[in-house]
């Protein structure tokens, strides 16, 4: 699992560094064989250009990052939030840790089919479960990535795939 999760950290990095977003980066969208593979680039995009005819409004609820939950909590419905490189780091982080422990890096509160409030706030407050509880096994390295990659602060992750 640390190869295929530095794999995949890796193939994101290329596609940031080519100047795409893919916009809805989450485990059911990463395929490890070969070689890494992203799906589902409908709302693949460059950051660089108009936003899209509708609003990104975040991805899925347990892999946004810190900063998106806090903006979708600070703006409206029709508001778009632009997706960022470290948000998608965030999103990889986030998929990998609930596909490695089976369970979500924020724990569900409030309704799940209602605005997601309690867990935006929880979110970019920055709450978050611990790995060393929820792992199961040890392994430092994979630790250290996901941790890494799901600091709550944007400028501190890491995605290069040599840790």
């Amino acid at each position: 699992m640390r190869d295929a999760a530095r794999a995949a950290f890796a193939a994101l990095t290329e596609l940031h560094a080519a100047g795409w977003i893919h916009g809805d980066m989450q485990a059911e969208n990463v395929i490890i064989s070969r070689g890494p593979a992203f799906i589902d680039y409908d709302r693949a995009r460059r950051p660089d250009l108009t936003p899209p005819a509708t609003p990104y409004r975040g991805g899925l609820i347990h892999v946004i990052a810190p900063e998106i939950a806090a903006q979708l909590l600070a703006t409206g419905d029709d508001d778009h939030v632009p997706l960022t490189p470290a948000a998608e780091v965030y999103a990889l982080g986030a998929s990998l840790y609930w596909a490695w422990t089976g369970v979500r890096i924020t724990d569900y509160r409030g309704d799940p089919a209602g605005a997601h409030t309690e867990l935006y706030a929880d979110i970019s407050a920055g709450r978050r479960r611990n790995i060393t509880t929820d792992r199961p096994w040890v392994d430092p390295a994979l630790e250290a990535l996901i941790t890494t990659a799901t600091t709550t602060s944007p400028e501190n992750r890491q995605s290069n795939a040599t840790v």
